[in-house]
């Protein structure tokens, strides 16, 4: 599923059902075309800005950790570190008035940092 225009219509599917409320449908759309196209950084950033909207912080945790590795690989430092720069500041992005949820993510980054 390397073709970069069905992987967009997938992108656009997924965000549809998304508007329409229905996140858990366009979150395995996505998932799916990250298995069939693993290095396709759009929909990576797509199921990341998905997850952020679930609450779903150990994939986001995941896919930015996966799209540093795939960007150091493909030789750009800046952008890879740009990625783990992201997941230590994810504490900045939840909400704090959720301290269960605060916690959940100080946890996860604890575990990349170590």
């Amino acid at each position: 599923m390397q073709d970069q225009p069905i992987i967009q219509q997938w992108i656009d599917y997924a965000q549809k059902l998304a508007a329409q409320g229905r996140l858990d449908e366009a979150f395995q759309a996505l998932q799916k075309v990250v298995e069939e196209a693993p290095q396709d950084l759009p929909v990576r950033a797509a199921l990341i800005e998905l997850a952020l909207r679930k609450k779903d912080y150990q994939t986001v945790v995941a896919q930015h950790m996966d799209c540093a590795e795939l960007l150091w690989r493909a030789g750009d430092r800046d952008a890879s570190m740009g990625r783990y720069e992201k997941v230590l500041r994810l504490e900045e992005v939840v909400q704090p008035g959720y301290p269960q949820v605060v916690a959940e993510v100080r946890r996860l980054v604890a575990e990349v940092k170590a």
